[in-house]
């Protein structure tokens, strides 16, 4: 992660663009770092992901016993914060012996997604909570509440926003999807097979 953000992300692509005018936000590079490994955002993601099993086109497999060995060795502290929900996840795994996990008691509250980038606002502490253009909105972060109040206005420094920077539509899942039924979802997000079955089950 250390390499991705740091070479490949920043000094690859970002710092280069300096030379052309533009104003790299060092600051926020080492908010992201911070927020991937002191923060826990990728253990968060797995969580996320595992969660929304019955919506996507694949599933994360139950850990095993190497697994969470690996994982404690790597991130000391990660079991006394993940490992119990991951214990439920392969209790609940298999979709012939009980509901998607996503509707079980496992102390997961799954998360709103940031209007601005549309990952899930996972770090409780950063996510801002904003009424813009009469609605309410959810940010993962306050540089992304920043993009969408200020930077992506109609207009931002005297030049007009071009399409691409106007966030409009329906642009949170949760927000289409609201009050569905999920055999509902996953026949509209297209995982029901021809022959009636779905594609993860």
């Amino acid at each position: 992660w250390h390499r991705w953000i740091y070479d490949d992300y920043y000094r690859s692509y970002l710092m280069p663009l300096e030379r052309y005018g533009l104003e790299v936000p060092h600051d926020l590079v080492e908010e992201a770092w911070n927020r991937i490994w002191n923060k826990g955002y990728i253990h968060e993601v797995a969580q996320f992901l595992a969660v929304g099993w019955p919506l996507h086109y694949w599933r994360i497999d139950p850990m095993t016993d190497d697994d969470f060995e690996w994982f404690e060795r790597k991130y000391p502290g990660w079991y006394d914060k993940y490992g119990e929900w991951w214990v439920n996840y392969s209790r609940l795994s298999d979709p012939r012996g009980y509901g998607p996990i996503a509707f079980a008691e496992v102390d997961y509250q799954f998360p709103l997604r940031c209007w601005t980038c549309m990952v899930p606002c996972l770090i409780r502490e950063d996510m801002v909570v904003d009424r813009v253009d009469g609605q309410w909105r959810t940010y993962c972060s306050a540089a992304c509440h920043w993009t969408d109040t200020v930077a992506f206005r109609p207009e931002y420094r005297g030049r007009a926003t071009p399409s691409m920077g106007r966030l409009t539509g329906e642009r949170g899942w949760d927000a289409r999807y609201h009050h569905w039924d999920l055999a509902d979802i996953q026949e509209d997000v297209g995982i029901v097979r021809d022959d009636g079955k779905t594609l993860i089950a």
